[in-house]
């Protein structure tokens, strides 16, 4: 019996820039792309700084990244409404290692409330996937 469906944001409700930033990474640094990378997701930097600390690596501005990743995050529209659809019929999460502000800048908090039950970012909870106790965390409801 299925109890709840998982969504992730990356890969799944939207397309990533993390691949294509490892691709266009020198190989020297791609260790400090992943720091940087688990760094945002673990909320113990900003995304700002993330995109400060990849432009940095790139030899490019905060703005050329900025942009890129913004080109990347290509919406998978359809599974997006297919998660809305299932509300109510089976509960649904939001997962996502992710740094700050990326989903809410990707999501409205409307399709947020309709489509989830529950939505766990990692850097707010400052633990990531695989860990497997991201998989049974549980947010203090919402009062608003």
């Amino acid at each position: 019996m299925i109890r709840g469906i998982i969504f992730d944001c990356f890969g799944v409700l939207y397309g990533g820039g993390l691949e294509t930033l490892t691709n266009m990474c020198p190989p020297e640094n791609i260790g400090k792309l992943r720091d940087l990378d688990k760094a945002t997701c673990y909320g113990y930097i900003t995304t700002e700084q993330y995109i400060a600390g990849v432009a940095e690596l790139f030899g490019q501005t905060p703005g050329d990244i900025a942009g890129l990743l913004r080109q990347k995050h290509v919406r998978n529209t359809d599974l997006v409404e297919f998660a809305g659809s299932l509300r109510g019929s089976y509960k649904t999460g939001l997962l996502s290692n992710v740094g700050d502000g990326i989903v809410e800048s990707l999501l409205t908090p409307d399709e947020l409330k309709t489509n989830f039950d529950t939505v766990i970012l990692s850097y707010r909870e400052h633990i990531a996937k695989p860990n497997p106790e991201i998989f049974t965390f549980s947010p203090p409801l919402s009062t608003s």
